[in-house]
């Protein structure tokens, strides 16, 4: 019995989005995790999403005044101040273990940045816990290791994060402990 006309292989469709970010993102010299790869697809919204690979984590100094750590491609209805395209997304967060505002920088093949909006963020917990009330949202989670241990970024929602460390096991740490 052979597959409807209409049934999507998702695994080769991922496979596809995977490798034409990963195209992208290395025409524009960068280089992604395709691992990490996100897909939001809805009714007038497209966005593709992996992690911009790194060897190193980046400081709190970094993450304060704003760092690449996305690569996309984004595709909103209506939305004039981004047109629909690849890009570099930055992220400035108060600090390792600060809550407060997340600004996320939409920066174009040419350098320039296109868009920026700003949410609010908090530090993961050190003792994260299950809440059964997050079963509808969508999360969307990216993890760059160093050597020794890993950045998490997680989108609970629309302009709703939450960030930490976790040694290579995936125990979270304390961000700014030099020791693993």
């Amino acid at each position: 019995m052979s597959k409807p006309a209409t049934t999507v292989d998702l695994a080769a469709f991922k496979k596809q989005l995977a490798d034409s970010l990963e195209r992208s993102a290395k025409s524009a010299g960068q280089t992604i995790v395709k691992e990490s790869l996100s897909c939001e697809i809805g009714i007038g919204l497209q966005v593709v999403t992996a992690g911009l690979k790194r060897d190193e984590l980046p400081t709190e100094k970094e993450i304060t005044a704003g760092v690449d750590l996305l690569y996309a491609y984004v595709s909103i209805d209506g939305q004039r101040v981004l047109p629909a395209g690849y890009y570099r997304i930055r992220l400035a967060l108060p600090g390792y273990e600060k809550s407060g505002d997340v600004k996320v920088s939409f920066i174009d093949a040419k350098g320039q940045v296109v868009h920026t909006l700003t949410g609010k963020g908090t530090p993961r917990r050190f003792k994260p816990g299950t809440d059964d009330t997050n079963i509808g949202t969508l999360p969307v989670e990216v993890r760059m290791c160093g050597r020794k241990k890993c950045f998490n970024i997680k989108r609970n929602g629309f302009l709703d994060w939450e960030w930490g460390c976790t040694d290579l096991n995936g125990n979270t740490i304390n961000c700014l402990d030099r020791q693993p």
